[in-house]
């Protein structure tokens, strides 16, 4: 008898639930917004128009040809014994196979199946390696905090 008003208790609270979720109220703040800062209807209207514009312009890019991203990496190695820890080197060596990779000046290109070849292109994307001292210090820092709490 006790399951069973456990088990009306329970879907009485889930109907509850279903019934209390609240309405996004995004729009409302908008208004309100707009109501009380007069240059953000037109900032609003000028980031509209520039949007209208893009969409009718055809076969353009916003991007500038020959420029390259470059992608800050930063490089965790997690290790428990030093054993298991790796080079520098090999990290740098990574970095610079990525960097071939990305911008199809890896030696395997040639291997690419005939299927992709349309597709396969330079990203014009290239990953560096973030400040050095940040990677030294997640490097140097973190397997030891690591030994410590597997020790504990």
């Amino acid at each position: 008898m006790r399951t069973y008003f456990i088990a009306i208790g329970v879907l009485i609270f889930s109907f509850g639930q279903l019934n209390a979720q609240r309405a996004c109220l995004s729009s409302d703040h908008l208004q309100n917004e707009l109501q009380n800062n007069s240059s953000l209807a037109e900032q609003l209207n000028r980031i509209e128009g520039f949007i209208q514009h893009q969409l009718q312009v055809p076969n353009t890019s916003s991007r500038i040809f020959g420029s390259t991203i470059k992608i800050p990496v930063v490089v965790h190695i997690l290790y428990h014994l030093p054993g298991e820890n790796i080079s520098d080197e090999q990290v740098y060596n990574q970095i610079d196979m990525l960097n071939k990779c990305y911008r199809r000046t890896n030696p395997d290109t040639a291997n690419t199946p005939a299927r992709f070849k349309s597709r396969a292109a330079d990203c014009e994307m290239s990953p560096i390696l973030k400040e050095e001292e940040q990677r030294v210090l997640f490097i140097n820092i973190l397997p030891s905090l690591i030994g410590r709490r597997m020790t504990r």
